[in-house]
C-alpha cells in the first residue's frame, strides 16, 4: 500500500504560484529573444541596403566585395587575416611568451612602472 504525504493548501497554492512565475519568466525570455532576432534582422537588412548602394571602388576601400554583402549583413562573414596582421600577431605572441621568463630571471624586487 502506497502512502502519500499530506500537503497543505498553502503548499499547493505556493507551488501553483511558483509554476505561474516560471511560466511568465519563460514567456518573457522567448519574447525578448524574438525581439532581439527581429532587430538583428532589420539591422542586417538596413546594412545590406546601404552597402548595395555603394559603388565598387568604395566597397574595395572598406575591404569587401559585392558578393560578400549578404554574409556581412547576416554577421556570418569570416575574413582571413592580412599578412601584416598575421606578422604582428606572431611578433606580439613571441614577445609575450619571452617576457615572463626574462622578468623571473632578474629577481629584482624593484620593478619599474611601465
Amino acid at each position: 500500500m502506497t502512502q502519500f504525504a499530506n500537503v497543505s493548501r498553502s503548499q499547493i497554492e505556493a507551488g501553483i504560484a511558483r509554476g505561474r512565475q516560471l511560466r511568465s519568466q519563460y514567456l518573457a525570455d522567448r519574447v525578448q529573444e524574438l525581439t532581439r532576432a527581429l532587430f538583428r534582422r532589420l539591422r542586417g537588412r538596413d546594412i545590406a541596403y546601404h552597402l548595395k548602394d555603394l559603388p565598387d571602388y568604395l566597397l574595395r576601400d572598406i575591404g569587401i566585395e559585392r558578393d560578400q554583402i549578404p554574409a556581412l549583413a547576416a554577421g556570418t562573414l569570416r575574413r582571413q587575416k592580412s599578412s601584416l596582421a598575421a606578422a604582428v600577431c606572431h611578433r606580439v605572441g613571441a614577445f609575450l611568451a619571452a617576457r615572463p621568463a626574462a622578468a623571473e630571471a632578474t629577481n629584482d624586487p624593484r620593478r619599474l612602472a611601465a
